[in-house]
């Protein structure tokens, strides 16, 4: 060590000297010959680096077990030792210089320069890394402190970041060497040792109990390891400054990788995006199995409770990437492991921090939007903001602010998008190459079973299972979005133990359940309203909205996408808690239009075949119902919404049985058509879920049960239209299909043969007799369209009201019956002359684009199940403007898409007030 200490500082010395001399520029890593002689020896002094640093290693090894057997040697037990300050300060300086000839930008300017810097570099690290084994931990931290310092600190090295001769960056390969280093760390397998967890001091401590002491022991316990200052060695465009050495703190490995991956991964150069990004993920999948196989997997994700905060950081970034892009793939889940994994009392000091940070983000209507003039007493008047340079001033200082609550929920919903399960190998669809490439993908990250679909069990010929990793990218999903519910929950509850009211008004607090959380069945006093908790959110109206729209939004999120039952059902659990809690006035203005697609999920959650999904829909939707008429005394602001979505939901119930049809109908080798019986069977739960709203109410109030069932009646109403309007494509297609022109009593009897149940046996037999007599099946129809249509009133819905005229009136011209015809047509005429009267307030849907993206998918054999089409061109006269400004929305702001309202769903939409959540 000190000779070749001493010969490097004397060559460098000399380098100096050269340089002054003017000696040509040649590569601090040479073996060849050159001009200047005294660096050439320097090169190849530091070329035999990996050599040396071997010999280094068994030296020490040696001594320290020589000492060891000779102090103890009945016991022989190994241990670490300090190495003596000469030793020690001798060590560092070799580090340092060697490192700095390794980063010396005159490296990459030859291949061959390049290939020796990178096997000296990996051989300061391994060496580094199996010191561990010898050398006590607090002088390690020091030695590989110092040397990931070399990487940002300026002096001591020739640096000159720019194109090299054989086109290489210099920054660029500065990274890639170091991340070498931080694969061999991460590949560590004493890496959690050398962390020192702190969660290993911690004996005695209930990690669940919520009691204040708990409490106030894991806030602090979060400062320790918060902001470690490891940033500032993540550095990525080269040597630029000086860095200090921070003194040993628990975690402080793990720190140090984590933001330089995190570096890495924003980097603008893709190989090593992805490599950052890849380190990250293997860093946490390691310890993960460490922690499983161990029992120590709270300990383990303890250390990386502040990576939370470090996403937050680039979050925007992150959602600039595609769901399903590699990036994403390997960060998010190392979010989950941290959420899943984590001391629930840590994670739960963490939430309180950062709902401290959103107090007074209501009042920022431009990041988080307003909640139109509802509550002028807390909102930003927009017309004002020139003439008010303080609010202005107050919204640059909040966007700048550290991270808040409503990040955490952004975050959420990645996650979401990205663990999202894709389906079976089996339904996928596009190109064959593609598909190739990610069935490889997914058996690189899912271990692979086998499972016998129905379709394989029907086929012939097809007598094996298939190998596929369909259920373990389900149970995958499954658990992921397990944790996002988990942690939304805790994160309420945190809110309510802590939630004052001093800065609300009395109207607005007294609605506010503020002692119903989870705590009170267990007789737990709530210390929200306790004068010795310390920990206080002063939110006000806005604020309160602000965040209630965040946790509503993450919840539709789920309710949209592709879920297991089970989280469907706790999805509809934690809504319930959130309108219990905040009551229903403030979940109708945090929604606001979004209304309508919550009872879009709902709905169709109410259709589901199990019964224990249409339970907790059902149980959510009659509490909306209760609350709301308790309100306001009717069910005015969500019957219409209901009504307007009821056709699509069943038109999507419908549309996906009959996708499994075709799908069956293909491999069986046979070209029915899609029966009338088998539509009303796929519409049957839901239709059980109308008839137990209509019929076994528990409520006692006279006058809601009297409403609910009026609304039920006009659901079925609605429902039974619907099958007419199944059975008349049905029939249709069955006689184009024939291409029977004149119907007989064969056609009738085999039409009329079908097992049908009650309500398509009554529409059963249309269209067979060529005469204008009257059949009562044609007068069924008529009954079924005319009530659909009186469902909708002129003034609330009136394109819902012209379909269903024009689809009767399309019914009687094609039995010849023009007069009846003529009269539809009137009506029509006037419910848009009476509609046009109120134009400016009629309110109509949105599209819902979770499902306007597999619509494709679910149609995928033809026309629509009941080939009718509800909604009107003019309910989406937008829809161009809409898919454009959607667009370019999710390149922007792609982790707010599921809190964004769509500006064709509202004609007071105005552009200075965009509805970000």
């Amino acid at each position: 060590i000190y000779q070749w200490t001493a010969l490097l500082i004397e060559h460098k010395t000399d380098h100096k000297r050269g340089m002054k001399n003017d000696i040509p520029y040649e590569s601090a890593i040479s073996d060849s010959f050159g001009e200047a002689k005294e660096f050439t020896k320097s090169g190849m002094t530091i070329t035999c680096a990996p050599f040396l640093f071997q010999i280094i290693k068994k030296s020490l090894s040696w001594r320290v077990h020589s000492v060891i057997n000779a102090n103890d040697s009945a016991l022989g037990e190994w241990r670490r030792v300090s190495l003596d300050r000469n030793i020690k300060l001798e060590l560092e300086k070799l580090i340092s210089v060697v490192t700095d000839a390794c980063i010396d930008s005159r490296n990459f300017e030859n291949i061959v320069h390049l290939k020796n810097c990178v096997k000296v570099n990996d051989s300061i690290a391994l060496f580094l890394r199996d010191l561990f084994a010898i050398v006590e931990h607090k002088q390690m931290h020091r030695l590989v402190m110092i040397y990931f310092s070399r990487f940002v600190a300026k002096g001591g090295k020739v640096w000159k970041d720019g194109k090299s001769k054989i086109g290489l960056q210099s920054s660029f390969e500065l990274c890639k060497l170091r991340l070498n280093a931080i694969t061999l760390f991460v590949r560590f397998a004493d890496f959690t040792e050398a962390n020192k967890p702190l969660m290993k001091t911690w004996e005695g401590w209930a990690f669940y109990d919520q009691t204040e002491i708990n409490r106030r022991f894991f806030s602090k316990s979060l400062n320790q390891f918060m902001n470690l200052g490891m940033s500032a060695f993540a550095e990525s465009n080269g040597p630029i400054g000086n860095v200090d050495i921070p003194p040993l703190q628990p975690h402080w490995l793990a720190e140090l990788i984590t933001d330089i991956c995190i570096a890495a991964s924003c980097h603008r150069d893709k190989s090593i995006q992805l490599r950052g990004s890849s380190l990250l993920h293997e860093l946490f999948w390691s310890q993960s199995q460490e922690g499983k196989a161990t029992g120590s997997s709270s300990t383990v994700a303890s250390m990386y409770v502040p990576f939370i905060e470090k996403i937050l950081c680039i979050l925007k970034y992150i959602a600039s990437f595609h769901a399903k892009s590699q990036l994403r793939k390997d960060v998010i889940p190392c979010v989950i492991f941290v959420l899943q994994s984590a001391p629930v009392g840590l994670l739960r000091a963490l939430w309180r921090k950062l709902c401290k940070n959103a107090e007074g983000c209501g009042k920022n209507a431009v990041r988080y939007g307003g909640f139109g003039g509802l509550f002028e007493k807390n909102s930003v008047n927009h017309s004002n903001l020139d003439e008010k340079d303080d609010i202005h001033e107050n919204l640059e200082s909040s966007e700048g602010s550290s991270h808040n609550i409503l990040d955490v929920y952004c975050l959420l919903n990645l996650a979401l998008a990205t663990m999202e399960y894709e389906g079976s190998e089996r339904n996928t669809e596009g190109n064959v190459s593609d598909n190739l490439e990610k069935f490889e993908t997914w058996k690189q990250d899912f271990l692979e079973r086998e499972e016998q679909s129905f379709e394989q069990r029907k086929s012939s010929g097809v007598g094996a299972s298939k190998i596929n990793t369909s259920a373990s990218r389900r149970w995958n999903a499954h658990d992921c979005s397990v944790v996002i519910i988990s942690t939304s929950r805790y994160i309420i509850d945190e809110v309510f133990r802590a939630l004052s009211t001093k800065l609300m008004p009395h109207s607005f607090a007294k609605r506010l359940h503020l002692k119903v959380g989870r705590e009170e069945n267990d007789g737990v006093k709530d210390i929200a309203s306790s004068d010795t908790n310390d920990f206080v959110l002063e939110y006000g109206v806005d604020d309160t909205l602000v965040l209630v729209r965040a946790v509503t939004s993450l919840y539709l999120h789920i309710l949209s996408r592709r879920q297991s039952d089970i989280v469907v059902c706790k999805a509809l659990i934690a809504s319930v808690e959130v309108l219990k809690l905040f009551g229903v006035r403030s979940f109708l203005v945090a929604v606001g239009d979004t209304l309508q697609h919550w009872m879009r999920v709902v709905l169709n959650q109410c259709g589901a075949r199990r019964a224990n999904v249409r339970v907790q829909a059902l149980e959510f939707l009659f509490l909306l119902l209760r609350l709301i008429w308790g309100e306001y005394g009717s069910f005015t602001r969500v019957r219409i919404t209901m009504l307007a979505v009821q056709m699509e939901v069943m038109e999507r119930i419908v549309s996906t049985a009959t996708a499994r049809f075709y799908g069956e109908q293909r491999l069986l080798g046979l070209n029915e058509i899609f029966p009338t019986d088998a539509a009303e069977a796929a519409l049957a739960p839901f239709w059980r879920t109308i008839d137990r709203m209509h019929q076994e109410s528990e409520s006692e109030n006279v006058a809601f049960k009297s409403a609910l069932g009026r609304l039920a009646e006009s659901m079925k109403k609605l429902h039974t239209a619907y099958i007419a309007a199944h059975t008349l494509a049905y029939t249709k297609n069955r006689f184009k299909k024939s291409n029977t022109q004149e119907h007989d009593d064969v056609s009738i009897k085999s039409m009329s043969s079908h097992n049908t149940s009650t309500i398509g046996r009554q529409f059963l037999g249309l269209q067979v007799a060529s005469s204008n007599e009257p059949v009562s099946h044609n007068e069924a129809v008529e009954d079924a369209f005319l009530a659909a249509a009186n469902v909708f009133k002129p003034t609330e819905f009136p394109s819902h009201r012209v379909a269903w005229l024009r689809k009767l009136a399309g019914f009687h011209s094609s039995r010849n019956k023009f007069g009846e015809q003529a009269t539809c047509r009137l009506h029509i005429y006037e419910t848009l002359k009476e509609a046009a009267e109120h134009f400016d307030c009629l309110w109509n849907t949105s599209p819902f684009l979770p499902w306007a993206e597999d619509s494709n998918e679910l149609r995928a054999h033809g026309e629509g199940p009941a080939d009718i089409d509800m909604i009107e061109e003019h309910n989406y006269h937008d829809d161009n403007d809409l898919m454009t400004s959607s667009d370019k929305f999710e390149q922007q702001e792609g982790y707010r898409k599921m809190f964004y309202r769509v500006a064709s769903s509202m004609r007071d939409w105005d552009a200075s007030n965009k509805y970000v959540f």
